[in-house]
């Protein structure tokens, strides 16, 4: 039988283990890019794509075109969920699926702007850069997923 000290000694030099590990880990795939910083991101894709004047002026003109049409479904969406959580202050839940598949929908939506933002970057983009956009899109998936609230 294992005695309380022996046990707690274990205890800490796991505990001590798993924290080193999760500092290795951190070190190695460094800190999360700051997703919540719109400015961050265009200047690292400006950065990235190495888009001259006139590019960055047509970029940022799609980045306005973006945010209006993410703001107006974002608001869509939080709509819809505020009226599906209503719905738990009734005993009818009869409206559950459809606001969910209302919710799927406009996140699809969502997607499909996202895509068509890139696609649209995309063809700003010359030779050169389109080698640039293409190892960009490797990125694209940790900078726009889901946000830390």
């Amino acid at each position: 039988m294992m005695s309380k000290t022996k046990f707690l000694a274990i205890v800490v030099v796991a505990l001590m283990m798993l924290n080193l590990g999760l500092i290795i880990a951190f070190i190695l795939n460094g800190p999360p890019p700051p997703r919540q910083n719109p400015e961050f991101v265009k200047n690292m894709i400006i950065k990235k794509l190495q888009l001259n004047d006139d590019q960055i002026a047509q970029y940022e003109g799609l980045i306005a075109k973006h945010r209006n049409q993410i703001q107006e479904k974002d608001a869509a969406i939080n709509s819809a969920k505020k009226s599906l959580y209503q719905l738990l202050r009734k005993e009818d839940y009869s409206q559950r699926d459809s606001l969910i598949k209302q919710i799927v929908i406009i996140q699809t939506e969502i997607e499909q702007i996202n895509f068509k933002h890139f696609s649209d970057l995309k063809t700003l983009c010359n030779g050169e850069q389109l080698k640039l956009f293409y190892k960009l899109t490797d990125e694209l998936g940790k900078l726009f997923g889901p946000r830390p609230d």
